[in-house]
């Protein structure tokens, strides 16, 4: 029986993964989750096709051939495949050094995020509510499935956050108005580095929590971009 699937909805049980290498990801990091692959008739056999088509194999994941269905699922013609998996459920390490976003967004500026997380080898991420949907297609795609590769987890107020931590961690807050420049300020692990939203950034309530940071830069803007601030600090503390 062929399944009829429909745009995506976060409170679908599924969700989808565009691209043939996001869908790579998927089959070699959470094959267990993935439950079938959707090619168009214009996906040619190459490299990555090949790759897609034996990892599916080995990990008996169903693949079928339908423009229509995913004409259904996207409205991007450039899109070739389309990857169905079920939502998880991911738990923080608690000895790992974490990121931390207080109530982001902006779908493609946490995808980015969580990217340049990966890249800078920090796999656990905590959103503090309201935030985005991390399934959310849109969050997927931006991530090119560097998602797949990473611990994320949900809580209601980053008091909640810090009690579900152990006493030793060291919290870095990232504002414009921060005491200590990012160049100069000591670095313990394992540390979270917290930042606010797109629109807001933190609030000066969070003060209290821990160090507050500065990105220094001159006068000519007001600030950063959260994608770029995420991946300076990463860069800072990691590097």
């Amino acid at each position: 029986m062929t399944i009829r699937y429909s745009r995506y909805s976060h409170t679908s049980e599924f969700s989808y993964c565009f691209g043939i290498y996001p869908i790579i990801d998927l089959l070699e990091k959470k094959s267990e989750c993935a439950r079938e692959i959707i090619l168009s008739s214009k996906a040619e056999q190459g490299e990555g096709i090949s790759k897609l088509l034996e990892l599916a194999k080995n990990a008996k994941i169903p693949v079928s051939y339908s423009n229509a269905q995913i004409d259904r699922l996207t409205t991007n013609e450039s899109v070739l495949a389309v990857g169905i998996f079920a939502k998880y459920n991911s738990e923080l390490t608690h000895a790992n050094n974490h990121l931390v976003l207080v109530n982001p967004s902006d779908m493609g500026n946490v995808g980015s995020i969580i990217r340049t997380s990966l890249g800078f080898s920090v796999k656990d991420v905590a959103i503090i509510r309201p935030g985005v949907d991390i399934f959310d297609p849109r969050v997927v795609r931006s991530s090119m499935g560097a998602i797949f590769s990473m611990n994320i987890g949900y809580f209601d107020s980053f008091e909640d956050y810090i009690f579900s931590n152990d006493k030793n961690r060291t919290y870095y807050l990232f504002m414009t108005d921060g005491e200590v420049s990012l160049k100069k300020i000591e670095k313990v692990s394992p540390f979270s580095l917290i930042f606010g939203n797109e629109g807001e950034g933190l609030d000066p309530s969070y003060r209290k929590y821990g160090k507050t940071v500065y990105i220094p830069q001159n006068k000519e803007i007001d600030s950063l971009n959260l994608a770029m601030s995420v991946g300076i600090g990463l860069y800072e503390f990691t590097l």
